[in-house]
C-alpha cells in the first residue's frame, strides 16, 4: 500500500509506479483481487485495468490516479492525494494540439514549476516547449489511429511527412515519416483503417 500512497502523494510519477508495480507480486494480489470498481474493473480487475492500459494513452494518468484513490478509500487506509499533478496532467492536456499526446512526465521539468496559482504562465510554457520540440517540415501529421510520435535518445524525431499508400495495402493506409538529425535515422509509422 506505501507504493499506493507515494503515487498519490504525487512523489513518483506513473510510470515509475507501474514499473514497481510489475515487480510487486503482493500488490498485484491486491489490485486482482479487487473485482468491483466500475468502470476500473471492466476488463475483471483493477490490475487488469493496469496492465491492459497504454501509459501513452490519454487521461491513463488521472484514471490511475482515482482509481488508487478509490481503492485506498473503499479499505479505510489514510493517504495524501496530490491534486497538483491531476490539474497540470489537465493543463498539458488543454496545452497540446489535437494531433499530439505525449506523456505529462515529458512536461515534469515545467511541472516542477506549477504552484496551482501560475496556469497561464504554465500554458504558455508547455505550448513554446511543443513548438520547439516537435517540429514538422510542411504541416503536422494527421493520423488515422492514435497520435504516436517517435522518441529518439529521449527526444521527438523530425516529422518529414505523410505518404498516402493507396492500394499498396490494405484499406485506406498512410505512412507517416520521421527522421532523427543526430543519428541520421529514419523511422516510418504506417496505419490503416
Amino acid at each position: 500500500m506505501e507504493l499506493i500512497k507515494t503515487f498519490l502523494a504525487g512523489k513518483i510519477s506513473l510510470n515509475e509506479f507501474l514499473e514497481k508495480l510489475y515487480l510487486d507480486t503482493e500488490l498485484q494480489e491486491l489490485l486482482e483481487a479487487e473485482k468491483n470498481m466500475k468502470p476500473f474493473t471492466n476488463d475483471g480487475s483493477l490490475l487488469l485495468f493496469f496492465l491492459n492500459t497504454s501509459i501513452h494513452d490519454s487521461g491513463f494518468d488521472i484514471n490511475a490516479r482515482y482509481a488508487l484513490k478509490e481503492f485506498l478509500e473503499k479499505n479505510n487506509i489514510k493517504f495524501e492525494f496530490d491534486t497538483l499533478s491531476i490539474e497540470f496532467s489537465d493543463i498539458v492536456r488543454s496545452s497540446l494540439p489535437n494531433w499530439l499526446h505525449v506523456d505529462v512526465k515529458y512536461f515534469e521539468e515545467i511541472g516542477a514549476t506549477f504552484d496551482g496559482n501560475n496556469k497561464k504562465e504554465v500554458k504558455q510554457k508547455i505550448k513554446e516547449k511543443v513548438s520547439s520540440d516537435f517540429i514538422v517540415i510542411k504541416s503536422a501529421p494527421k493520423w488515422i489511429q492514435d497520435q504516436f510520435w517517435p522518441f529518439s535518445e529521449g527526444k521527438p524525431m523530425l516529422f518529414i511527412g505523410e505518404l498516402g499508400m493507396g492500394e499498396l495495402l490494405h484499406d485506406f493506409s498512410k505512412v507517416f515519416v520521421f527522421y532523427d538529425l543526430k543519428l541520421n535515422k529514419f523511422e516510418n509509422i504506417v496505419q490503416s483503417y
